[in-house]
């Protein structure tokens, strides 16, 4: 009896060990290998040429080589595409809301809290000032009166000085 509980308690010590060793991470050849070797670009073979993965931005591109002379031209990328989409109007959007918030002070349209509606800082012309608005646009509409007038005399008696 001895010898078979000796087996056993051999047999379950070897199994003690082999899970303990298995449990213990070691190097794994292969993998640091990879990671040596391995760059910013990583390469996978298609019938049609190879497809390059940009490991730093996720951008791919399809390559293709002919006569020795490699070229390569970028796949659309939609979430690249979505993601610069998203980013120009929240860019437009925040320029809008601060256009509406310059246009609100201006105006004196600011929301202050109050029930009182607020003065607006602009002011309306007096009638003074539309009456030298109306007499700046009659000389002007004279001025043009009289070039009219003049050209049209030029025209129907060529050889006169005026």
């Amino acid at each position: 009896m001895r010898r078979s509980s000796f087996v056993g308690f051999s047999l379950l010590a070897l199994a003690l060990v082999g899970v303990a060793l298995m449990a213990v991470p070691g190097p794994k050849a292969e993998e640091t290998k990879a990671e040596k070797t391995s760059g910013r670009y990583s390469m996978t073979t298609t019938p049609n040429g190879v497809v390059r993965l940009d490991r730093e931005t996720g951008a791919m591109a399809v390559c293709t080589g002919t006569a020795g002379q490699w070229s390569c031209q970028d796949m659309n990328d939609s979430q690249r595409t979505l993601t610069a989409e998203i980013d120009r109007l929240r860019a437009e959007n925040k320029s809008l809301k601060e256009q509406l918030d310059h246009v609100d002070q201006n105006l004196g349209l600011n929301d202050n809290g109050s029930d009182t509606p607020p003065k607006p800082k602009f002011t309306l012309p007096t009638e003074q000032d539309v009456d030298r608005a109306f007499d700046y646009l009659e000389a002007m509409a004279k001025k043009i009166h009289e070039r009219l007038d003049r050209l049209q005399e030029q025209q129907e008696h060529p050889g006169k000085a005026l």
